[in-house]
């Protein structure tokens, strides 16, 4: 074992979870679980470095990011923005939601409502912005880049750009396949990525024209995301493996796991920079580090039966065991601290502790 993994510290936060969503405060130091079948309705929080339990945030039950002024936008009986120091409720919008970004930077909360319309409002306020007309088809995904740039992404194929200030129109694309499940802007703007299972189209936001298209290397495609700067974009990947324990006999376990990578594309014609061997990745918000996993049933044959990889800007790639299967992770700017939400207990690790 090497000098930096004897120093890890582990800590379980809490024996039960029911907590399938962890997300991590970079400004505070926090990090936050919240969400799932059996949630309690709360946001529960966890100090780092001393892993130091703070008050449960019961005005909240999902955080959807975090305002200029340091309010945490999230959904509570509708989507609003609470004080995390005081647990006080500071605007509600009055909108149903049924997906929402917030763009830390500008300060802009974008809801998708029910009818396919999208409310643009002020994180620190919610003051209404603009409103912007329903998507041709029912919306897949929502994400912003730094130019300002809103993305909605549908089912149909439709992709839709819009200024995320003021509501204007910026831009529109069509997907050359159908089946499109998810997509996103990258972090800069310049392009856009739409996903279907078998089919990955790139798109140059100034020319509309499409700049690479790759077919899974493994089974499927499971998604997209941007990276936090540049143009890299993560491309999932699944495919099933049997599952070695499995017996007719043994009704707990599933007979086939899930396995894969993700792959970073990047460049002038994006190709694959690097490959994350894990079929779910968590980017910190700078986008250096980023934690690895594999939701529901994970397998991991290296290094005990359920585990999570770091990848951190400056060192080797770090594998942490945990008891069970992972829901989802966290992962700090600088890869020193990672977070996972279990499907019995939340845990924090210290990859840097003395």
């Amino acid at each position: 074992m090497s000098a930096f993994e004897s120093s890890v510290r582990c800590e379980t936060l809490t024996a039960k979870n029911y907590c399938r969503s962890v997300l991590f405060d970079e400004a505070n130091g926090v990090a936050l679980y919240f969400g799932g079948e059996f949630a309690e309705g709360v946001v529960r929080r966890w100090k780092v470095p001393e892993f130091e339990p703070l008050d449960r945030l019961e005005n909240l039950q999902t955080v959807f990011g975090f305002s200029p002024g340091g309010l945490y936008v999230g959904f509570g009986r509708q989507v609003c923005a609470v004080n995390p120091q005081t647990d006080a409720v500071v605007w509600e919008a009055g909108v149903e939601c049924l997906a929402c970004v917030v763009d830390s930077t500008r300060g802009v909360v974008a809801v998708v409502r029910p009818d396919r319309s999208i409310s643009l409002l002020t994180a620190d306020t919610g003051r209404l912005i603009a409103t912007i007309p329903p998507h041709p088809s029912r919306v897949a995904s929502l994400s912003t880049a730094t130019d300002g740039s809103l993305c909605v992404v549908g089912y149909g194929g439709e992709v839709l750009l819009w200024h995320l200030d003021t509501g204007a129109p910026a831009g529109r694309l069509t997907a050359g396949f159908e089946d499109v499940f998810a997509g996103c802007v990258s972090a800069d703007g310049s392009a856009v990525a739409v996903v279907g299972p078998h089919k990955l189209e790139v798109w140059d936001t100034q020319t509309s024209q499409a700049v690479a298209t790759r077919v899974p290397k493994h089974q499927s495609f499971s998604g997209v995301q941007s990276a936090a700067v540049g143009n890299r974009l993560a491309v999932g990947e699944v495919r099933k493996a049997a599952n070695p324990k499995y017996t007719p006999e043994a009704w707990s376990q599933p007979q086939w796991i899930e396995t894969g990578s993700v792959f970073l594309l990047g460049g002038p014609g994006f190709d694959v920079t690097a490959e994350l061997d894990r079929p779910r990745a968590a980017f910190s918000p700078d986008g250096a580090s980023a934690v690895g996993y594999r939701t529901r049933h994970p397998r991991d044959r290296d290094i005990g039966e359920y585990s999570l990889k770091v990848w951190r800007p400056d060192g080797e790639p770090v594998v942490l065991e945990c008891e069970d299967p992972v829901w989802s992770a966290a992962v700090s700017n600088d890869g020193r601290f990672v977070f996972s939400a279990e499907t019995s207990c939340a845990r924090g690790w210290d990859l840097q502790a003395e």
